[in-house]
């Protein structure tokens, strides 16, 4: 980053003055930092002066903006540019002197983060983000960053602080999936989460005490992700829209915006609970009941392995069609049926249901899977690049060069229990990852050498708790290794 800042100031300054070289202005900004002291100065902090020296303006040229992954806890005075996401309701405070005080909290969000900007007094009594829409994009001068509560880094306002709307021609306005994240991907408590997943039961209204002694009541439902339903987390709405309690119901996709993972002390497992500043976005409604569409045929993206838990043998196949995916899991003598089926087949299935993304054949025959051909053009819709797998919306297809040496450790989990984890840095032209395997799929990333080309069939694009994406293999999940 000091770097690119300094690249910055010595363009302008030779752009300003054009008789000057870049030799030149080095040159007098390694005699500045020796003049002023060693370690008084960075390169950055001399090159400031040797511009003042020369009659160079460097006001204009943005140097004091900073992206929301460039701020850490102690920087004053600085600009951030980021984009809006939600403003709070104003609230009170008494200082220890007795004052009283304002305050409101508003989300700013860019790619894979979010933080918390802090509104003192004033301008919060003004709300400048009153008329800001979400994921417009915007700049906020002369703050300040520290540590939250959360331990997580948070912006502050002074009394000189300004927020301003920037050109979306620009800074073209980001959507809301930047900063998504599913069910799986939160194992930590953390302020201002957005999540996406599918609600798995019918919602339910609790009642509670509040500390006045008034009645209140919640909503509350277990919140799923659509690819993995064994991933879910109970959420808590404490304060909430009163045709929620209708709209809301088994199977709908929505988006909670603003809210919070805690830890219960009960459990000692994460939830999500809302206030009055969560949001909730509603999508659609997933299909969760038994369905039949004997005229349309899936095709296979992947087939899985064979594994055998508690005596019975399983395998599992991941389908396409209409540009979602859905597994299908088949034991013991079913799984012969599967042996002569490949990657891009076109498959009819009879008598089966759906759930969400998982599908039921009981006691499959060969009547209830018929091979109807071989199609690789289905599989377009499903190939992605590293880069664009934060927003597949399923899993998919990769291909992927292996950078380093696989990495095996033992994690402990939430429940005290421990698995195994491989993971091996991947990477594409478009960008580097993870991938990842748990338990038994750790065999796969087994003996892998960097260079090594993978086209992964059924890779599960993922979220870890600081924002990183990365890709998991699960059961469907198969891997080819290309010859160069």
């Amino acid at each position: 980053m000091a770097g690119e800042r300094l690249e910055r100031i010595i363009n302008e300054m030779l752009k300003q003055r054009p008789n000057l070289t870049r030799e030149e202005l080095l040159q007098s900004i390694a005699e500045k930092k020796k003049k002023v002291g060693s370690g008084y100065l960075t390169d950055i902090g001399a090159s400031y002066l040797v511009a003042n020296d020369f009659g160079i303006d460097l006001d204009n040229l943005g140097l004091n903006d900073y992206s929301l992954k460039e701020l850490n806890p102690g920087m004053t005075a600085v600009n951030v540019k980021a984009y809006f996401l939600a403003a709070s309701k104003q609230r009170s405070f008494k200082r220890k002197d007795g004052s009283e005080g304002l305050l409101r909290s508003v989300l700013l969000f860019d790619d894979n983060i979010t933080m918390r900007l802090v509104l003192w007094d004033a301008i919060a009594q003004n709300n400048p983000f009153s008329s800001t829409a979400p994921c417009e994009p915007i700049r906020v001068t002369g703050v300040s960053t520290r540590m939250g509560r959360d331990n997580q880094p948070e912006i502050h306002s002074i009394a000189q602080t300004r927020v301003e709307l920037l050109d979306p021609q620009l800074h073209p306005p980001k959507s809301l999936d930047v900063v998504t994240m599913r069910p799986p991907n939160i194992i930590t408590p953390k302020r201002g989460l957005i999540v996406k997943g599918v609600v798995s039961d019918d919602p339910r209204v609790i009642t509670f005490q509040r500390q006045d002694n008034t009645q209140g009541k919640a909503l509350q439902f277990t919140l799923s992700d659509p690819i993995d339903l064994q991933s879910s987390l109970r959420v808590v709405l404490w304060s909430y829209r009163d045709e929620y309690e209708t709209i809301i119901k088994q199977g709908t996709e929505l988006r909670l915006i603003n809210i919070d993972s805690k830890t219960t002390q009960a459990q000692r497992s994460l939830e999500l609970h809302g206030n009055d500043d969560t949001a909730v976005e509603i999508i659609g409604i997933r299909e969760n009941s038994k369905t039949r569409f004997d005229e349309d045929p899936f095709t296979i993206i992947s087939v899985g392995s064979i594994f055998e838990s508690l005596g019975k043998r399983r395998r599992t196949l991941l389908l396409g069609r209409d540009k979602r995916a859905f597994s299908l899991t088949v034991v013991d003598e079913g799984i012969e049926l599967l042996d002569n089926l490949n990657i891009g087949d076109r498959i009819l299935l009879q008598n089966y249901s759906v759930k969400d993304t998982n599908l039921f054949v009981q006691t499959p025959s060969e009547r209830d899977i018929q091979l109807i051909g071989n199609f690789p053009s289905d599989l377009s819709y499903f190939r992605f690049k590293v880069n664009e797998a934060q927003k597949a919306s399923s899993p998919g297809i990769v291909e992927l060069v292996v950078l380093a040496k696989p990495i095996t450790k033992e994690i402990t989990l939430k429940n005290g229990r421990t698995a195994t984890l491989s993971e091996v840095l991947v990477g594409d032209e478009t960008g580097e990852t993870k991938l990842v395997a748990w338990r038994d799929r750790t065999k796969e990333l087994t003996g892998l050498l960097p260079g090594a080309r993978l086209i992964v069939y059924g890779a599960v694009p993922r979220m870890d708790n600081k924002g990183n994406p990365f890709m998991e293999i699960r059961d469907f999940t198969s891997l080819y290794h290309v010859q160069s």
